[in-house]
């Protein structure tokens, strides 16, 4: 009778521990590719539909492909193929790293560059004063203006929304200095005192609207920008044997602009662009700007799936 019970749990065991071996509910993990460096892990999980129904992880039947990436990041693959995160979310691609979107938030894109700019300057005929001992007067005026007869050079400074995925707006922030300039100060009617323009500078401010086209890395706009543009002339007052005195004049212009941009993605996130502007007030103000930029999503993409 021991016998024949000893030889009844002998062979009752196999059953039961393969039947208890595993608590996960019926889940199924089949971890693929061995090699110390990575490589695709498929966790399948049938949501506790079999086995000893234990734990149910709550996926819904749902599989979840989590395939080692360069992203260091924790999403995984769905059954359609795309990369989810948590919270952000991102199309057919992984993201390159950490991000706080949810979804919701607009497509952003930032710039910074180089513009070099030549165009007509203004025209101009002012008095001024400035206090010593007594007060000196002073003219300011533009000259003869010519086309091209003024210059500068800024930092360009851009923030763009996607509006869609051919349409953008934003603004721009120009701040420089003038490198050329028709303006000249007369101070000879002010007896004893002489006068000098030290510098100029040139900043501009202006809205921005384009319309864009994508081949894979390759992009092409066009946009107008709206705005004005001021210049501020710092002149210095001299009179024998007494300190110097300064005085500000400012002239401010409209900012209206017809501009062709050619952008180069380096990667999904980072570019760098070549614009020329011509203004449409003045046909000598042509500029040219080198930028380098960055987008919240991929080549731009209001929708967060880059094409």
């Amino acid at each position: 009778m021991k016998r024949l019970v000893l030889a009844s749990v002998v062979a009752l065991y196999p059953v039961t521990a393969f039947a208890g071996g595993h608590a996960g509910g019926g889940e199924t993990h089949d971890h693929r590719g061995g090699d110390d460096n990575g490589g695709d892990r498929d966790h399948r999980d049938s949501g506790g539909g079999g086995g000893g129904g234990g734990n149910d992880l709550g996926h819904g039947g749902e599989t979840r492909d989590h395939r080692d990436n360069d992203s260091g990041g924790t999403g995984y693959y769905d059954q359609s193929n795309d990369y989810r995160s948590e919270p952000g979310y991102y199309g057919s691609s992984s993201p390159s790293g950490p991000s706080i979107d949810d979804g919701t938030l607009p497509t952003v894109t930032w710039e910074a560059g180089f513009l070099a700019r030549q165009f007509r300057g203004p025209s101009i005929a002012r008095a001024g004063t400035v206090d010593f001992d007594q007060t000196y007067g002073y003219n300011l005026t533009s000259g003869e203006s010519s086309a091209g007869d003024s210059a500068g050079v800024a930092l360009d400074l851009r923030a763009l929304l996607a509006a869609s995925d051919r349409v953008y707006s934003g603004a721009e922030l120009q701040i420089g200095a003038l490198t050329r300039s028709n303006l000249e100060v007369d101070g000879r009617m002010s007896g004893p005192a002489a006068f000098a323009i030290s510098n100029t500078t040139m900043i501009g401010g202006a809205g921005v609207i384009g319309a864009r086209t994508r081949s894979d890395r390759l992009e092409l706009d066009a946009e107008v920008a709206l705005g004005l543009r001021t210049y501020s002339s710092q002149i210095q007052a001299f009179a024998d044997g007494m300190t110097n005195q300064e005085t500000t004049e400012t002239i401010v212009r409209p900012l209206v602009e017809g501009r062709l941009r050619g952008v180069v993605w380096l990667s999904p996130r980072w570019f760098v662009s070549a614009e020329v502007g011509a203004g449409a007030l003045d046909r000598s103000d042509v500029s040219g700007v080198i930028s380098i930029g960055g987008s919240s999503r991929a080549f731009a993409d209001p929708y967060g799936t880059p094409h």
